[in-house]
């Protein structure tokens, strides 16, 4: 999917906000700021890959609620008469960033 079909991305840790000028997305060694993936339209995401959100920090020790929410554009289905489908997606977890992440096979955007 090219990167900007992803949109209205939010993100909130125990219920609190984040200042989407505070979030940035990792893209192949690029930071990139969510209200800027419009522009993206040469990068691609890769549905199989994780997409990297990196917020402030620091957060106090132990476990958080996490709750990302965006909304993705599939430019090649339509949903006429209004134009490209665009499908919402909410993300829940505990997280805690004490915790060492899990070696995984998928890359980062790139």
């Amino acid at each position: 999917m090219p990167l900007s079909s992803i949109s209205e991305l939010t993100v909130s840790v125990d219920g609190r906000s984040v200042d989407p000028s505070e979030l940035r997305v990792l893209i192949g060694g690029r930071r990139v700021a969510p209200a800027d993936l419009g522009h993206e339209t040469d990068r691609w995401w890769y549905l199989q890959d994780r997409l990297v959100l990196v917020g402030p920090a620091p957060v106090r020790p132990g476990r958080h609620r996490v709750i990302v929410d965006f909304r993705l554009l599939v430019p090649y289905l339509s949903a006429a008469p209004t134009g490209p489908l665009v499908l919402p997606h909410r993300l829940e977890a505990d997280l805690d960033p004490d915790c060492r992440m899990s070696p995984s096979v998928a890359r980062d955007v790139a």
